[in-house]
Formats: structure tokens, C-alpha cells, sequence
């Protein structure tokens, strides 16, 4: 549909009465090759990563430096000896190799970047407002050269769309690469940047997946995900884009995960439901596999047969655990859960391995309580008799100044409370260790993906 400069009058800023000549152009461009294009206003904006952080898309000012475009506009002696102008396109956070350039383009020399002189006096333009779209090829002979790198129809990250100007310092422009090239006369696609595995991805690469099984019960797995979701909004910060870097998540809740309250009765059939949701998550493309559950831990060894056979990591929350303790030199604790979990001896547990450390015995009747607790949770969620029934355990069954909580219906408990520390006591939550340790994974996987949130 044909676009009128009034449409984006809405956008002008007080005082201003009309649209610049350059960003009239763009418009022209678009609308006459019916492409899809978005304008917006930032600051005034000069060099490609000051652009990045300023330009507003999807309610969020500042996009991934690789979501914005390139451009040098120089001129070179072509292989028939004429002077000849060319400007290339890469994403910006992309190096140009000169080698590749002069090779692409049988140069009989280095190609020169243009002066702001040559650019003001010859092509009415000015540094940050080169880009694609508007110059006519035929303004000199030989024609314009544009040469774009074979990387922009690469783009694996939401909302899959390019910035740069749009014909003004204040203005942008949000387009799609792969149909911009159907537009433009007199290009080439080359191999012009220096090659990194973060600028050069396979169009196969895909973004990471997290899968998250859960059932027992079905808000573990929603409190896993939301704490999944903060952390990694808190870590990413300034390159937090909104909704779009969040991960994609795959949740498979299944109700006869609840029968591992009974393991010792009903371990075929509990394995039969984690086996199922394991390969399941699998299937639909998690590369990060994890189980809201600490009971159900006890598969930990069948689980990582079935995720190294899709090339999918399963983190479980006993190694996430016995990491962290001895990260923090923690050595004593009291350690929360129910009886499957915390008999360190018996068959059961996952945890064996905190058997190195030393650890608060509970007798038999608190371990019925926090049983009772958790079939309490369950069958009524989060309620006022159920958190004081949470501060009753802490305060009452348990000495020590540390206390490990493994039955994440504790932890949906704990985590309505504010303060995880009190009266010199602190309380770690396994559920919030996996989500800690999912995310950095995530992010591990992701930094290719975001090369500007390395800190290397």
C-alpha cells in the first residue's frame, strides 16, 4: 500500500512543519518498490554503534549492533582502468576485509574511502547518511557499484529486520534485507568481511532453545521460567531489547510427574513420564534441557543418555548445587526436601555427592511436616497458612545458620518472602541455582548471537 509523507507527519517534532528532502526519498524508494518499511526518530546519530544505541524499535531504544547497517562509500580503479565508485554494506558489527574487496572486485588498487568533501560537494550527502537506497547508479560511468555482504541475508535474530538513516541523522529506518536486494539496481553479493564465527554464521545455525519439564507440581516450572526470565534480563542490561531477548522456551508439563511423591512405589511409571517429556523437549529442539523437580534428579544419568544423543545439554540442580557450595566455601547446612531427596544414603537421592559436606540431620517427624507441606502446596497453591507453615520449618525444625530448600514447593513458598536472609540465617533455593545456571548457559550460547555483550 502507497505511503503519503503525511502518514509519518505524527513523528515530526515540534517546530518542524515538514519532513526532510532525504527522508521524503526514502519514502519514494519504498513505496515504489512496495517494500515493508518502518520510520522512526532518535537522537542524532553519527557513527554506527552511537546509532545503534539510539535508534527506538518495538518499544526499546537501542538494537543489536548487527541489526544495523554498514555503509563506506568509496571509489577504486576498476580492472579496466577507470575510476569507478562503489559502496559496500555490511552489518556493523562486521569488519571490512580489503583483501576479499580488492579480489571481489579486480581492483588495480585499494579502494579509497570517500572524503566528507567529495561526499558534500559531488553527492550532497555527509558522514552517517550513506545508505542504500537512494542514489541513482547512473549519476556517473561506469555506474555506481553497491556490494552487499553475503551475511545480510543471514538474520536469526527477532524481530529479523536491519537499521540505518533514513536520509537524516534523526531519522531511521527498519527494513527487511532480503527484499531490499530485489529493489536495488547495479549490486553484487561478495564475501567482503573479515571472517569470525560470530559474523559469519551458517544460515543452519539456530538460535538456542530451553526446555523445561515439569508437573510436579506445574508452578514449579512457571517459577523456574520467570526466574529464568529475570536473570537474564538483569545480566544482559543494556542490551536487553524487551520481548525479543527473552529465549525461546519449550514447557512440557505432565501430570504423572507428581508421582515421583512416591518414588519408592511408582519408579516405572515416574520414569516413564520424565522419559517421555525428556524426549519430547528433545524433539521440538531444546538445546538446554532442565527438570523443575529435585526428586525426579534420581533419572539424572538416563536423562544425559537421551539429551547427548540430540546434541542437547541437561543441566540438573544436584550439580548446579554441589557447584555452588563449594564455590562459596559453604561446608554445613541444614538441607530441606522431601525424604527421596535428603536420605543422602538411601537409594533415591540425587544428592549423594553433599554427603562431603556436613549436614544438618532432621528427625523423622520434621521430615513428615515438610511432606505434608508439600502435598499442602499442591493440592491449594500459595496461601497465608502455608507460608506460616514455611517460617514454622525454618524457624523451628532447623539450626543451622545455612538452609538448603530442594522441594520446589518450598520454593514457590520462599520465594512470595523478601527477605531470604533473617536473623543471621541464609536460605538457598535449588530451583533459583538451576535458573541461575540455565540462563548462563543461554547466554553462552547466545554470545554469538550479540557480539556486543561479550566482555571480552
Amino acid at each position: 500500500m502507497k505511503k503519503n509523507y503525511t502518514d509519518f507527519h505524527h513523528l515530526l517534532a515540534t517546530g518542524e512543519t515538514d519532513l526532510p528532502d532525504g527522508v521524503k526519498k526514502i519514502i519514494d524508494f519504498f513505496t515504489a518498490n512496495n517494500l515493508w518499511f518502518n520510520l522512526s526518530r532518535n537522537v542524532k546519530a553519527l557513527g554506527c554503534k552511537e546509532a545503534a544505541n539510539k535508534r527506538n524499535r518495538l518499544g526499546h531504544t537501542g538494537i543489536p549492533l548487527e541489526h544495523e547497517l554498514k555503509s563506506f562509500f568509496g571509489k577504486f580503479i576498476n580492472a579496466a582502468g577507470n575510476e569507478q565508485y562503489v559502496i559496500f554494506h555490511c552489518k556493523a558489527h562486521q569488519e571490512l576485509d580489503h583483501d576479499k574487496i580488492k579480489r571481489a572486485l579486480r581492483a588495480m588498487k585499494e579502494v579509497n574511502k570517500l572524503s566528507n568533501e567529495e561526499l558534500k560537494n559531488v553527492f550532497h550527502l555527509g558522514y552517517g547518511l550513506v545508505n542504500p537506497f537512494t542514489l541513482n547508479p547512473l549519476f556517473s560511468d561506469p555506474p555506481i557499484l553497491q556490494v552487499f555482504d553475503k551475511s545480510l541475508s543471514i538474520n536469526i535474530i527477532p524481530p529479523y529486520t536491519m537499521m540505518t538513516n533514513a536520509g537524516d541523522l534523526t531519522w531511521a529506518i527498519e527494513f527487511k534485507p532480503k527484499e531490499l536486494l530485489d529493489a536495488v539496481k547495479h549490486y553484487r553479493i561478495e564475501d567482503i568481511v573479515t571472517y569470525t564465527s560470530a559474523n559469519n554464521r551458517s544460515a543452519e545455525q539456530k538460535r538456542p532453545k530451553i526446555g523445561i519439564l515439569t508437573g510436579n507440581n506445574p508452578e514449579s516450572g512457571i517459577a523456574l521460567w520467570q526466574k529464568i526470565n529475570h536473570i537474564i534480563r538483569e545480566k544482559r542490561r543494556e542490551h536487553f531489547y524487551g520481548d525479543i531477548s527473552f529465549p525461546h522456551v519449550i514447557v512440557e508439563s505432565i501430570p504423572d510427574m507428581g508421582l515421583s511423591m512416591e518414588l519408592d512405589l511408582r519408579e516405572k511409571e515416574t520414569w516413564e513420564a520424565v522419559n517421555k517429556g525428556i524426549i519430547s523437549l528433545c524433539n521440538q529442539g531444546a538445546t538446554i534441557v532442565c527438570i523443575a523437580c529435585n526428586t525426579t534428579q534420581y533419572f539424572t544419568a538416563k536423562i544425559h543418555d537421551i539429551t547427548s544423543q540430540y546434541q542437547s545439554r541437561f543441566i540438573s540442580i544436584p550439580e548446579v548445587t554441589f557447584d555452588y557450595l563449594v564455590k562459596n566455601n559453604i561446608k554445613e547446612f541444614a538441607f530441606l526436601g522431601i525424604k527421596y531427596v535428603t536420605d543422602l544414603n538411601g537409594k533415591w537421592s540425587a544428592f549423594k555427592k553433599l554427603r562431603e559436606f556436613k549436614i544438618e540431620t532432621l528427625p523423622e517427624e520434621s521430615i513428615a511436616k515438610i511432606h505434608e507441606l508439600a502435598f499442602k502446596v499442591k493440592q491449594e497453591g500459595i496461601t497465608g497458612p502455608g507460608i506460616t507453615k514455611l517460617r514454622d520449618l525454618l524457624n523451628r525444625e532447623t539450626q543451622s545458620k545455612t538452609v538448603v530448600i530442594a522441594l520446589t514447593e518450598l520454593s514457590i513458598l520462599l520465594g512470595t518472602q523478601k527477605e531470604r536472609s533473617r536473623e543471621g540465617r541464609t536460605y538457598i533455593d535449588t530451583l533459583e541455582l538451576l535458573a541461575e545456571a540455565v540462563a548462563d548457559e543461554y547466554l553462552r550460547l547466545t554470545q554469538d548471537l550479540y557480539p556486543e555483550t561479550r566482555g571480552d
